[in-house]
């Protein structure tokens, strides 16, 4: 089971390592759900999460789930690089 099913499975909000984790190691168009409309991420993800969009590494969205929302981020091609 893939780390975002089992993030929405689990109804809690990811933390940063996993964030980072996904970010090492996604493919291209690979997603991963970092928060949900009951479990809001927190506001360092948040901020991290915009920062790798602002570098081009993922493209965030929201998408409806049910009643629900879940805060995703995709993955592009472009190659993470540590700092």
């Amino acid at each position: 089971m893939s780390l975002d099913a089992t993030l929405a499975l689990r109804g809690t909000r990811a933390g940063f390592d996993e964030f980072e984790a996904f970010l090492k190691t996604a493919k291209a168009r690979e997603h991963f759900v970092y928060g949900t409309f009951r479990a809001r991420p927190s506001m360092r993800i948040m901020d991290c999460a915009r920062l790798q969009a602002e570098r081009g590494l993922v493209n965030l969205v929201q998408k409806r789930v049910g009643r629900d929302f879940e805060y995703r981020a995709i993955r592009t091609s472009r190659a993470y690089y540590e700092r």
